[in-house]
């Protein structure tokens, strides 16, 4: 099920893009199922973002004929379609495993970022009128990085989890909404009572605005 255009395998973006024009075209009902396939594909690490927009544009295409024969979705995957979207993931040659520690990376990487931009941008304001610097300890900033990603990391891997478990029902699965708001309040609470009962350690560093502008920049980048 790989799609191709002009003997190239087709990017991972264009796929996205031609996918959400598609889903306009379906069915309330079959729009519905098709949104339940969709995330339980993409909330899937097992398999690759390239990998999984060909299967869900595979499953889109095949839908959409279907709906204009007259058809219905379970005329084409059964009255389980969960066990027809393993079995698509299984078939897979060799899954090319998404890491849940890289995303969990790039988001702590966005968190520092924008947070070193507005420490630059505040820190080179005020130094226009007063002698102002902004430092922090090393140890300190280090461990809150650490925290932050153990968080994200478990959060990610709770809430795909829950979102996955909520697929395919005929009832809404209201409990989710607790779960994952309790984690939430929860790590934050968690967060901010290490934050206060945690003592400076590490040296002090003391950095230009400029500096925190260009770290920003680097690590949004990443």
């Amino acid at each position: 099920i790989v799609e191709k255009e002009c003997g190239k395998v087709r990017d991972t973006k264009d796929l996205v893009r031609e996918n959400n024009q598609k889903q306009k075209l379906l069915t309330k009902e079959n729009e519905k199922l098709y949104s339940d396939f969709l995330l339980y594909i993409r909330t899937n690490f097992n398999v690759s973002e390239q990998e999984g927009e060909e299967i869900l544009m595979d499953i889109l295409d095949h839908l959409l004929a279907a709906q204009e024969e007259g058809r219905t979705a379970e005329d084409l995957f059964g009255d389980d379609p969960k066990a027809y979207a393993d079995e698509l993931i299984e078939l897979l040659p060799s899954p090319k495993k998404r890491s849940v520690v890289i995303f969990a990376v790039s988001q702590v990487c966005s968190f520092a970022a924008w947070y070193a931009l507005a420490t630059g941008a505040i820190t080179g304001a005020l130094s226009y009128f007063t002698d102002f610097e902004y430092s922090f300890r090393l140890g300190t900033a280090s461990l809150i990085v650490l925290l932050l990603l153990a968080v994200i990391y478990a959060g990610i891997k709770l809430i795909f989890s829950l979102i996955r478990s909520s697929l395919f029902r005929k009832k809404p699965a209201r409990g989710i909404y607790w779960k994952a708001g309790l984690f939430g309040s929860g790590s934050m609470a968690l967060i901010m009572l290490i934050l206060w009962i945690l003592p400076d350690f590490g040296p002090e560093i003391t950095l230009q605005w400029y500096v925190y502008l260009t770290l920003g920049v680097i690590l949004l980048g990443i």
